[in-house]
């Protein structure tokens, strides 16, 4: 949700800061409708807009309309990444088959209930008819009522978008930046073990203020949020918000976004740590051997321990230095865990390997 313009008391609440390939796809989509918001790309986004094919062109143009130039898509992102999707293989590869009524709940930032999605796409010619305050002071009614009765042409136009953009152009983007965002991912930590939780939040935005318990946007004070009744709150680093203030809360999880000043990311300094895990992730065959298997699917550890015919106590010891080093995501799924290869995450590191020593 695109916003224009510690709790104070109580329990501590849970801050995750993170980085995502995933949601700054759909950020540098935001800024590739308005190139001058983001100096560093700028060029190399003018000279995507004139490279693309009239086909391609016109998937992004209908796209950024009915998406308010990417910020739902960023709001779609967000929800995929809590659930079960944590690459953008794994994207582009569940995004064409994703539910109809997943789709538009995240396309509508969580704001409209499952159950009422699935009425309005079984019975279409209530669409028009439909109502929903909430949703008309954010978006306004008649754009939920178009991405409704839109969802299949906005879906597959988008899957199709997509896998052009990874493929030819944020690929590469990320292999330039990802390094760099996990390396600020560390900088940010230590600033937020350094201050009280509320006192973190107001830096994510000049925007917001933690005003009696509440997140609270200034100019729009009735975009608040209760920090007592949200389970946990992702800040999500990117390179690409410039200075748009970008909320979206679903499942009781609360999202926002803090700019990474685009200077940082070329700084020798950034990501020297990360880059040492990373050197020693991958130190022994047997870590490649794990890699390789979770990069055909994710593993529980004793899938990993029967594929590779070695003790599960091994097997965890090898997985925890992939873990430090961001290589893998741990998700629970039912009653298992699985690890989840995040390539992206090799791919940037590797990147700033071979590009470190002529900076």
């Amino acid at each position: 949700m695109l916003i224009n313009s510690p709790a104070a008391s109580g329990e501590k609440q849970h801050i995750r800061i993170k980085y995502s390939p995933i949601v700054e796809i759909a950020s540098s989509l935001h800024c590739l409708g308005r190139p001058e918001s983001c100096p560093q790309f700028e060029d190399a986004f003018r000279k995507v807009l004139r490279d693309m094919t009239p086909e391609t062109r016109s998937d992004f143009d209908y796209l950024c309309e009915v998406t308010l130039s990417w910020t739902l898509a960023i709001d779609l992102f967000c929800y995929l990444e809590q659930h079960d999707i944590e690459s953008a293989k794994g994207l582009l590869a569940a995004f064409p088959k994703m539910n109809d009524i997943e789709f538009v709940y995240g396309m509508l930032s969580g704001l409209a209930s499952k159950r009422t999605i699935g009425r309005l796409l079984k019975q279409p010619q209530t669409i028009s008819s439909w109502s929903n305050s909430t949703i008309d002071n954010f978006i306004g009614i008649d754009l939920a009522r178009r991405i409704v009765a839109e969802s299949a042409q906005i879906h597959e136009r988008m899957a199709r978008f997509l896998k052009w953009y990874w493929d030819n152009v944020f690929e590469e983007i990320w292999r330039n930046i990802g390094a760099a965002e996990i390396g600020c991912m560390g900088v940010e930590k230590k600033v937020l073990s350094a201050m009280s939780e509320s006192s973190y939040l107001e830096t994510c935005h000049p925007g917001l203020k933690v005003v009696h318990g509440s997140l609270t946007v200034i100019d729009v004070p009735e975009c608040s949020w209760q920090l007592s009744d949200v389970e946990a709150i992702d800040v999500i680093l990117t390179a690409f918000s410039g200075s748009s203030l970008i909320v979206n809360k679903f499942d009781g999880i609360l999202t926002l976004f803090k700019r990474i000043a685009v200077g940082d990311l070329g700084s020798d300094d950034i990501g020297l740590e990360e880059l040492a895990e990373f050197l020693k992730s991958i130190s022994s065959s047997t870590k490649f051997q794990i890699l390789k298997e979770l990069y055909n699917s994710p593993k529980t550890t004793k899938e990993l321990a029967e594929a590779l015919d070695m003790a599960p106590s091994s097997i965890s010891e090898h997985l925890k230095t992939l873990r430090a080093a961001e290589l893998l995501y741990p998700q629970r799924v039912k009653n298992s865990v699985y690890n989840r290869f995040l390539y992206e995450n090799y791919q940037a590191f590797a990147s700033r390997l071979l590009t470190y020593f002529d900076q």
